[in-house]
């Protein structure tokens, strides 16, 4: 049962485009197809892969390995967060411009790394950190300690609090 609600949660998005597809399909048949009825469908996957493209995460340049990763916690002299994610995750698209703005507004005293579990060195790290479901955001002190971590939500008032506060 697990292996399907972590397939369900890092693929959900083509799967409920796919349900989407399929419900406006079979509603506009109906009363028989149409080319409009084709345009209508084709708008519909048009926008969704519009939305993907717009809200979809890229992997942090320069963590190509598991060692970088870590070294660049433990020297960057920053509180991170790091954000597992997947490309088709909906929750990951949902969240992404909540990170965006947070990395805007405290980019000079955070830094914010986003590792797909799909590329290394994310796949690798998946079960040292506990990533079961995605988005998975871990917090890391200044001096690359582990601190705590949150799955589906960043609380971005929080963070700009204790960055704040430290």
């Amino acid at each position: 049962m697990s292996i399907l609600i972590r397939v369900f949660n890092h693929r959900f998005y083509p799967v409920m485009i796919g349900f989407v597809l399929l419900a406006s399909a079979f509603l506009l048949a109906q009363d028989g197809t149409s080319l409009l009825d084709i345009g209508v469908l084709t708008g519909i996957l048009v926008a969704a892969g519009g939305v993907w493209l717009l809200l979809r995460s890229t992997q942090t340049e320069g963590q190509d390995t598991v060692e970088r990763f870590k070294q660049n916690i433990a020297e960057s002299g920053k509180p991170t967060i790091v954000q597992f994610f997947s490309q088709y995750c909906v929750g990951c698209l949902a969240v992404k411009p909540v990170v965006d703005q947070l990395e805007n507004e405290a980019g000079d005293r955070l830094q914010i790394i986003r590792l797909s579990i799909d590329e290394e060195p994310g796949r690798s790290l998946v079960e040292e950190y506990d990533v079961v479901y995605t988005p998975t955001f871990v917090y890391f002190d200044a001096q690359g300690n582990k601190l705590r971590d949150s799955t589906f939500i960043l609380d971005r008032a929080r963070v700009l609090y204790e960055l704040e506060q430290a």
